[in-house]
């Protein structure tokens, strides 16, 4: 358990360096998006590196069921129950995640325009922020003129349009 552990972490920290390295060094070659984009390796290579190592090696044993013999060989499965829990697990976070996602999707009610940009209000987020992978969007809390000067506002909005 404690190798896994800090197997997680020398990768966590090599991917975050290279990709801090890379925001540093790259940020005026590559556009906001992508820069943005390059941030989903992070779970992307944890995931891989957390996959259950039957999943990650093809055994022997797969390549001799297609193998014709005379004499039929049925093969008893064990259950991985660590595999199962994982499993388990990461689909009761995707549908949280997913749940939560649709929820903020159908609270967008109204389109504003500030000056030549386009904003939504939604009544589940406290700050602004930018929404969607396909096309973004700003999203405004439907309190945000009253919790902001009229200068922040501008700021605020611009910040969050050169988010994506």
């Amino acid at each position: 358990m404690i190798e896994w552990i800090i197997d997680q972490q020398l990768l966590l920290s090599v991917s975050l360096i290279l990709l801090i390295a890379s925001e540093h060094f790259l940020t005026k070659k590559i556009s906001a998006k992508l820069a943005y984009a390059l941030w989903l390796l992070v779970p992307l290579i944890l995931v891989g590196n957390s996959i259950p190592q039957q999943w990650a090696t093809l055994p022997a044993e797969v390549i001799s069921r297609y193998v014709v013999n005379i004499n039929p060989v049925s093969k008893h499965y064990d259950i991985d129950w660590f595999f199962l829990v994982w499993v388990s697990g990461a689909c009761l976070i995707l549908t949280f995640v997913s749940i939560q996602y649709i929820r903020l999707y159908l609270s967008i009610n109204k389109e504003v325009r500030n000056g030549n940009s386009v904003c939504y209000y939604s009544r589940l987020i406290s700050s602004p922020i930018v929404f969607g992978f396909l096309a973004p969007k700003v999203l405004l809390p439907t309190n945000f003129h009253q919790l902001f000067s009229e200068q922040q506002q501008q700021l605020i909005i611009e910040h969050e349009k050169n988010a994506y």
